[in-house]
């Protein structure tokens, strides 16, 4: 049996996901957003997310990767502006 180990993830939240969209999610008042993974599915051009934390960061996505944290990324508010790249997270 492996020892448990704590996730980072606020417990008993729904997880969300956006699909094929160029958009921008934000957190409402009082609720930030975490991260789980972030996919890439074109071929061979690499993508970008953009999130808040209130610094704004930047993170690059190869062409067909995904990119999955040891622990949630917890922001504001992320932007995908391109279809390609699929964000899934909760807000808590």
């Amino acid at each position: 049996m492996q020892p448990y180990r704590e996730s980072g993830l606020p417990q008993g939240h729904e997880t969300k996901s956006t699909k094929n969209l160029a958009v921008t999610v934000t957190a409402a008042t009082g609720k930030k957003l975490y991260i789980t993974s972030i996919v890439n599915s074109h071929a061979s051009t690499a993508r970008t997310l953009t999130y808040k934390t209130p610094t704004t960061y930047t993170l690059d996505v190869a062409g067909s990767s995904s990119v999955s944290p040891a622990f949630p990324i917890v922001a504001t508010e992320f932007t995908t502006p391109e279809t390609d790249i699929a964000v899934i997270y909760v807000e808590a």
